[in-house]
């Protein structure tokens, strides 16, 4: 017991938890165990708990969600802090997304597919992340570039006397950016 609990004290919970192994295979009806149990499994949540937020910070989402699954094990029916903690991990992976859709989209806006090829246009994609992200400056200022180039093209097409072409250009420069 004086190990676990100088392992608890330590917040060394793998410790304390092999300790308090070795106490209820030895005296399973020993008053203490389950109070230092308790504060062994506090320990372990926090643990994991805080090895999943790092992960999460650092982009390791595998981990994190590994680590999230150790915590809600631990936890048992004390939910609300593992729970806030998938909502995290969620967040950061939705965020990842928009970031890689956004990539994508720049791509696509250098290259000059700004809204060919179907499904794969910078158009496409910046829309994808407002989807995922409605409040992503970066894809709304994407689309308000596309516009902006399209008016360009369309100024060409007028220029090369035709008209069709340019209100078409023009009309979907104006879905983009009235």
């Amino acid at each position: 017991l004086g190990i676990a609990e100088a392992a608890i004290l330590a917040d060394n919970a793998d410790e304390a938890g092999a300790a308090l192994d070795v106490v209820r295979f030895a005296d399973s009806t020993n008053p203490r165990l389950n109070f230092l149990g308790v504060q062994v499994n506090e320990l372990l949540l926090r643990d994991r708990s805080e090895k999943a937020r790092l992960a999460i910070r650092e982009g390791r989402f595998e981990d994190a969600g590994r680590l999230i699954s150790e915590a809600r094990t631990v936890a048992g029916t004390n939910t609300v802090d593992v729970n806030l903690l998938t909502d995290e991990l969620d967040s950061a992976k939705s965020q990842q997304q928009v970031g890689e859709t956004i990539t994508k989209a720049n791509a696509r806006l250098e290259s000059g597919n700004l809204v060919t090829p179907a499904n794969d246009n910078a158009r496409y994609y910046f829309e994808l992340a407002l989807s995922n992200d409605p409040q992503s400056q970066a894809a709304q200022q994407g689309l308000i570039a596309i516009a902006s180039k399209l008016v360009i093209q369309a100024r060409d097409a007028i220029d090369n006397g035709q008209l069709n072409r340019a209100e078409d250009i023009l009309d979907d420069a104006s879905e983009l950016d009235p």
